[in-house]
């Protein structure tokens, strides 16, 4: 067994070890398919319809925006990719994005990777898609690209017990006893949050417990709606093929219509561990969060630390570095030869 799968189990185990009794038909069949798919690897597209303003009415408050964003209806493009072994993670970003207050739309490509130790987002040609590779190095122990709402029905469906892959685990969700129908088949009501925010989940009880639709809810209006599509397996799984993700504003009004399909997947095949370690090449700008340090990469495996203004610092020492892994002993130590040589002190100026 792979050392990603014996920590995907090891997660598993932990999470689930005082399984109880009474655990929902959804945690039961989630736990099955994260046993059961130790890796996967899909593609998909993403075409997304904005509303002229729909970004610039979410923002306004916060930049005081005064011209709309987009100033036009105008619809999106792009083709990601997700490669999962137990619990690392490569994730190909290639959607445009936003910069604001300008309004202009940029086409970065973030490569997202997390090697079970360290999570890095790495921009080629920097987050506007014009200029010099970036690297950011997250402070926390996975990347947070991976749970952001476009990508809900895929984390839930194949690792929705790990707070690693989704802040909304499916342990969280119980079931209210309400039905409805999608589609003419019958579905069950989970909900998880508060009364003013609330996640609600609809699943279907005689198809493997998958969640066929999934609504985010402010003080009982819905913002976030998403309707999930699956197409079976030559064993007869399921998987997510489609799905639509719309948001609304306060008044109702559809601000942005987002369709994904997926167009390839793979599951349980070896992927190469170098996969999910982040390749920043000579020259990168690295914005280590864990360090609070900013530096570029140099020839020969050097760091050369950088003020926010792009001016040289100094070199920067290795992580690793003697110093480093010592600097508490050595402050230690400091401050113990300095105690001593304050008693010595002290106490021949006693005898004197």
């Amino acid at each position: 067994m792979s050392h990603s799968g014996k920590t995907l189990l090891l997660l598993l185990s932990l999470a689930t070890t005082h399984a109880a009794a009474n655990d929902s038909p959804l945690v039961v069949a989630a736990r099955q398919r994260q046993e059961r798919y130790k890796t996967f690897e899909l593609e998909w597209t993403r075409k997304d319809f904005l509303r002229k303003g729909s970004v610039s009415d979410q923002l306004s408050k916060s930049f005081g925006l005064k011209t709309a964003i987009p100033d036009r209806d105008t619809t999106v493009e792009s083709t990601n990719s997700l490669i999962v072994d137990g619990t690392k993670i490569r994730y190909i970003n290639a959607h445009p994005s936003w910069l604001v207050p300008d309004g202009i739309l940029q086409y970065p490509k973030a490569i997202n990777t997390f090697d079970g130790n360290e999570a890095v987002s790495h921009y080629p040609l920097g987050i506007s898609g014009k200029y010099n590779s970036l690297g950011i190095i997250h402070g926390e122990n996975t990347n947070a690209s991976i749970r952001e709402i476009s990508l809900i029905p895929l984390a839930a469906h194949y690792r929705g017990l790990l707070s690693l892959f989704t802040d909304r685990r499916l342990e969280q969700f119980k079931p209210t006893g309400n039905a409805i129908e999608i589609d003419k088949v019958r579905c069950e009501e989970y909900r998880s949050g508060q009364s003013k925010q609330q996640w609600v989940y609809w699943v279907d009880p005689a198809a493997q417990q998958v969640i066929r639709r999934m609504q985010f809810l402010q003080e009982g209006r819905i913002a976030e709606h998403l309707e999930i599509r699956y197409q079976q397996d030559d064993q007869g799984d399921l998987h997510p093929a489609s799905w639509t993700w719309n948001r609304y504003s306060a008044k109702g009004v559809t601000r942005e219509a987002n369709n994904l399909e997926v167009v390839s997947r793979k599951v349980n095949t070896n992927q190469a561990t170098t996969l999910f370690v982040a390749n920043l090449p000579v020259g990168t700008t690295v914005e280590d969060l864990r360090r609070n340090k900013l530096y570029r990469l140099d020839p020969g495996g050097g760091k050369t630390e950088v003020a926010r203004g792009g001016e040289v610092i100094g070199p920067l020492p290795a992580e690793g570095s003697w110093f480093l892994r010592n600097k508490w002993f050595l402050l230690a130590t400091s401050l113990v030869s300095l105690w001593l040589v304050v008693w010595i002190v002290r106490r021949e100026k006693s005898r004197g």
